[in-house]
């Protein structure tokens, strides 16, 4: 385990990939999973990419004690809304979030408006976020500040 620890604060990429071949049969051994990961490495940790599973109707825990995390690339979760603690990742400079068909909101305004660095936000494979992203959608308020936004 000792070196393990002295390597982890040096991470700064990290994908993870769900899926029977990793073991992780279940949503709640995958949260689990990454929660464990990155528990070590939330101080040194740059870019998250995660690829859940359809049926991850919530994002690992973990994320949110990234507080040094400035690209987070989210894949097929079936996630219905984003957390009120994404605003608290207060160093994410993109966001990029992938095949999230049950994707419906972001968090909140407040949640969103903290997230000043933010200056890329990419959404494809998500429809239903992407019809309330538009101009006039419900959604636009959140994101409006955000230089840079591609569907």
């Amino acid at each position: 385990m000792q070196e393990e620890e002295s390597w982890a604060p040096l991470l700064e990429y990290l994908s993870i990939a769900a899926g029977n071949s990793n073991g992780w049969d279940s949503v709640s051994s995958f949260n689990k999973a990454v929660d464990g990961i990155l528990r070590s490495r939330s101080h040194s940790l740059r870019q998250l990419d995660l690829w859940g599973m359809e049926n991850c109707e919530s994002l690992p825990d973990g994320i949110q004690h990234l507080t040094s995390l400035s690209r987070l690339e989210l894949n097929n979760f079936g996630i219905k809304e984003l957390p009120e603690w994404f605003g608290d990742l207060t160093s994410l400079q993109e966001l990029h979030v992938f095949n999230c068909e049950k994707l419906k909101h972001l968090a909140s305004v407040d949640a969103m408006r903290r997230l000043t660095k933010l200056t890329l936000l990419e959404i494809r494979g998500c429809p239903l976020l992407r019809k309330r992203c538009r101009q006039q959608g419900d959604e636009w308020p959140k994101i409006s500040h955000i230089p840079n936004i591609s569907f």
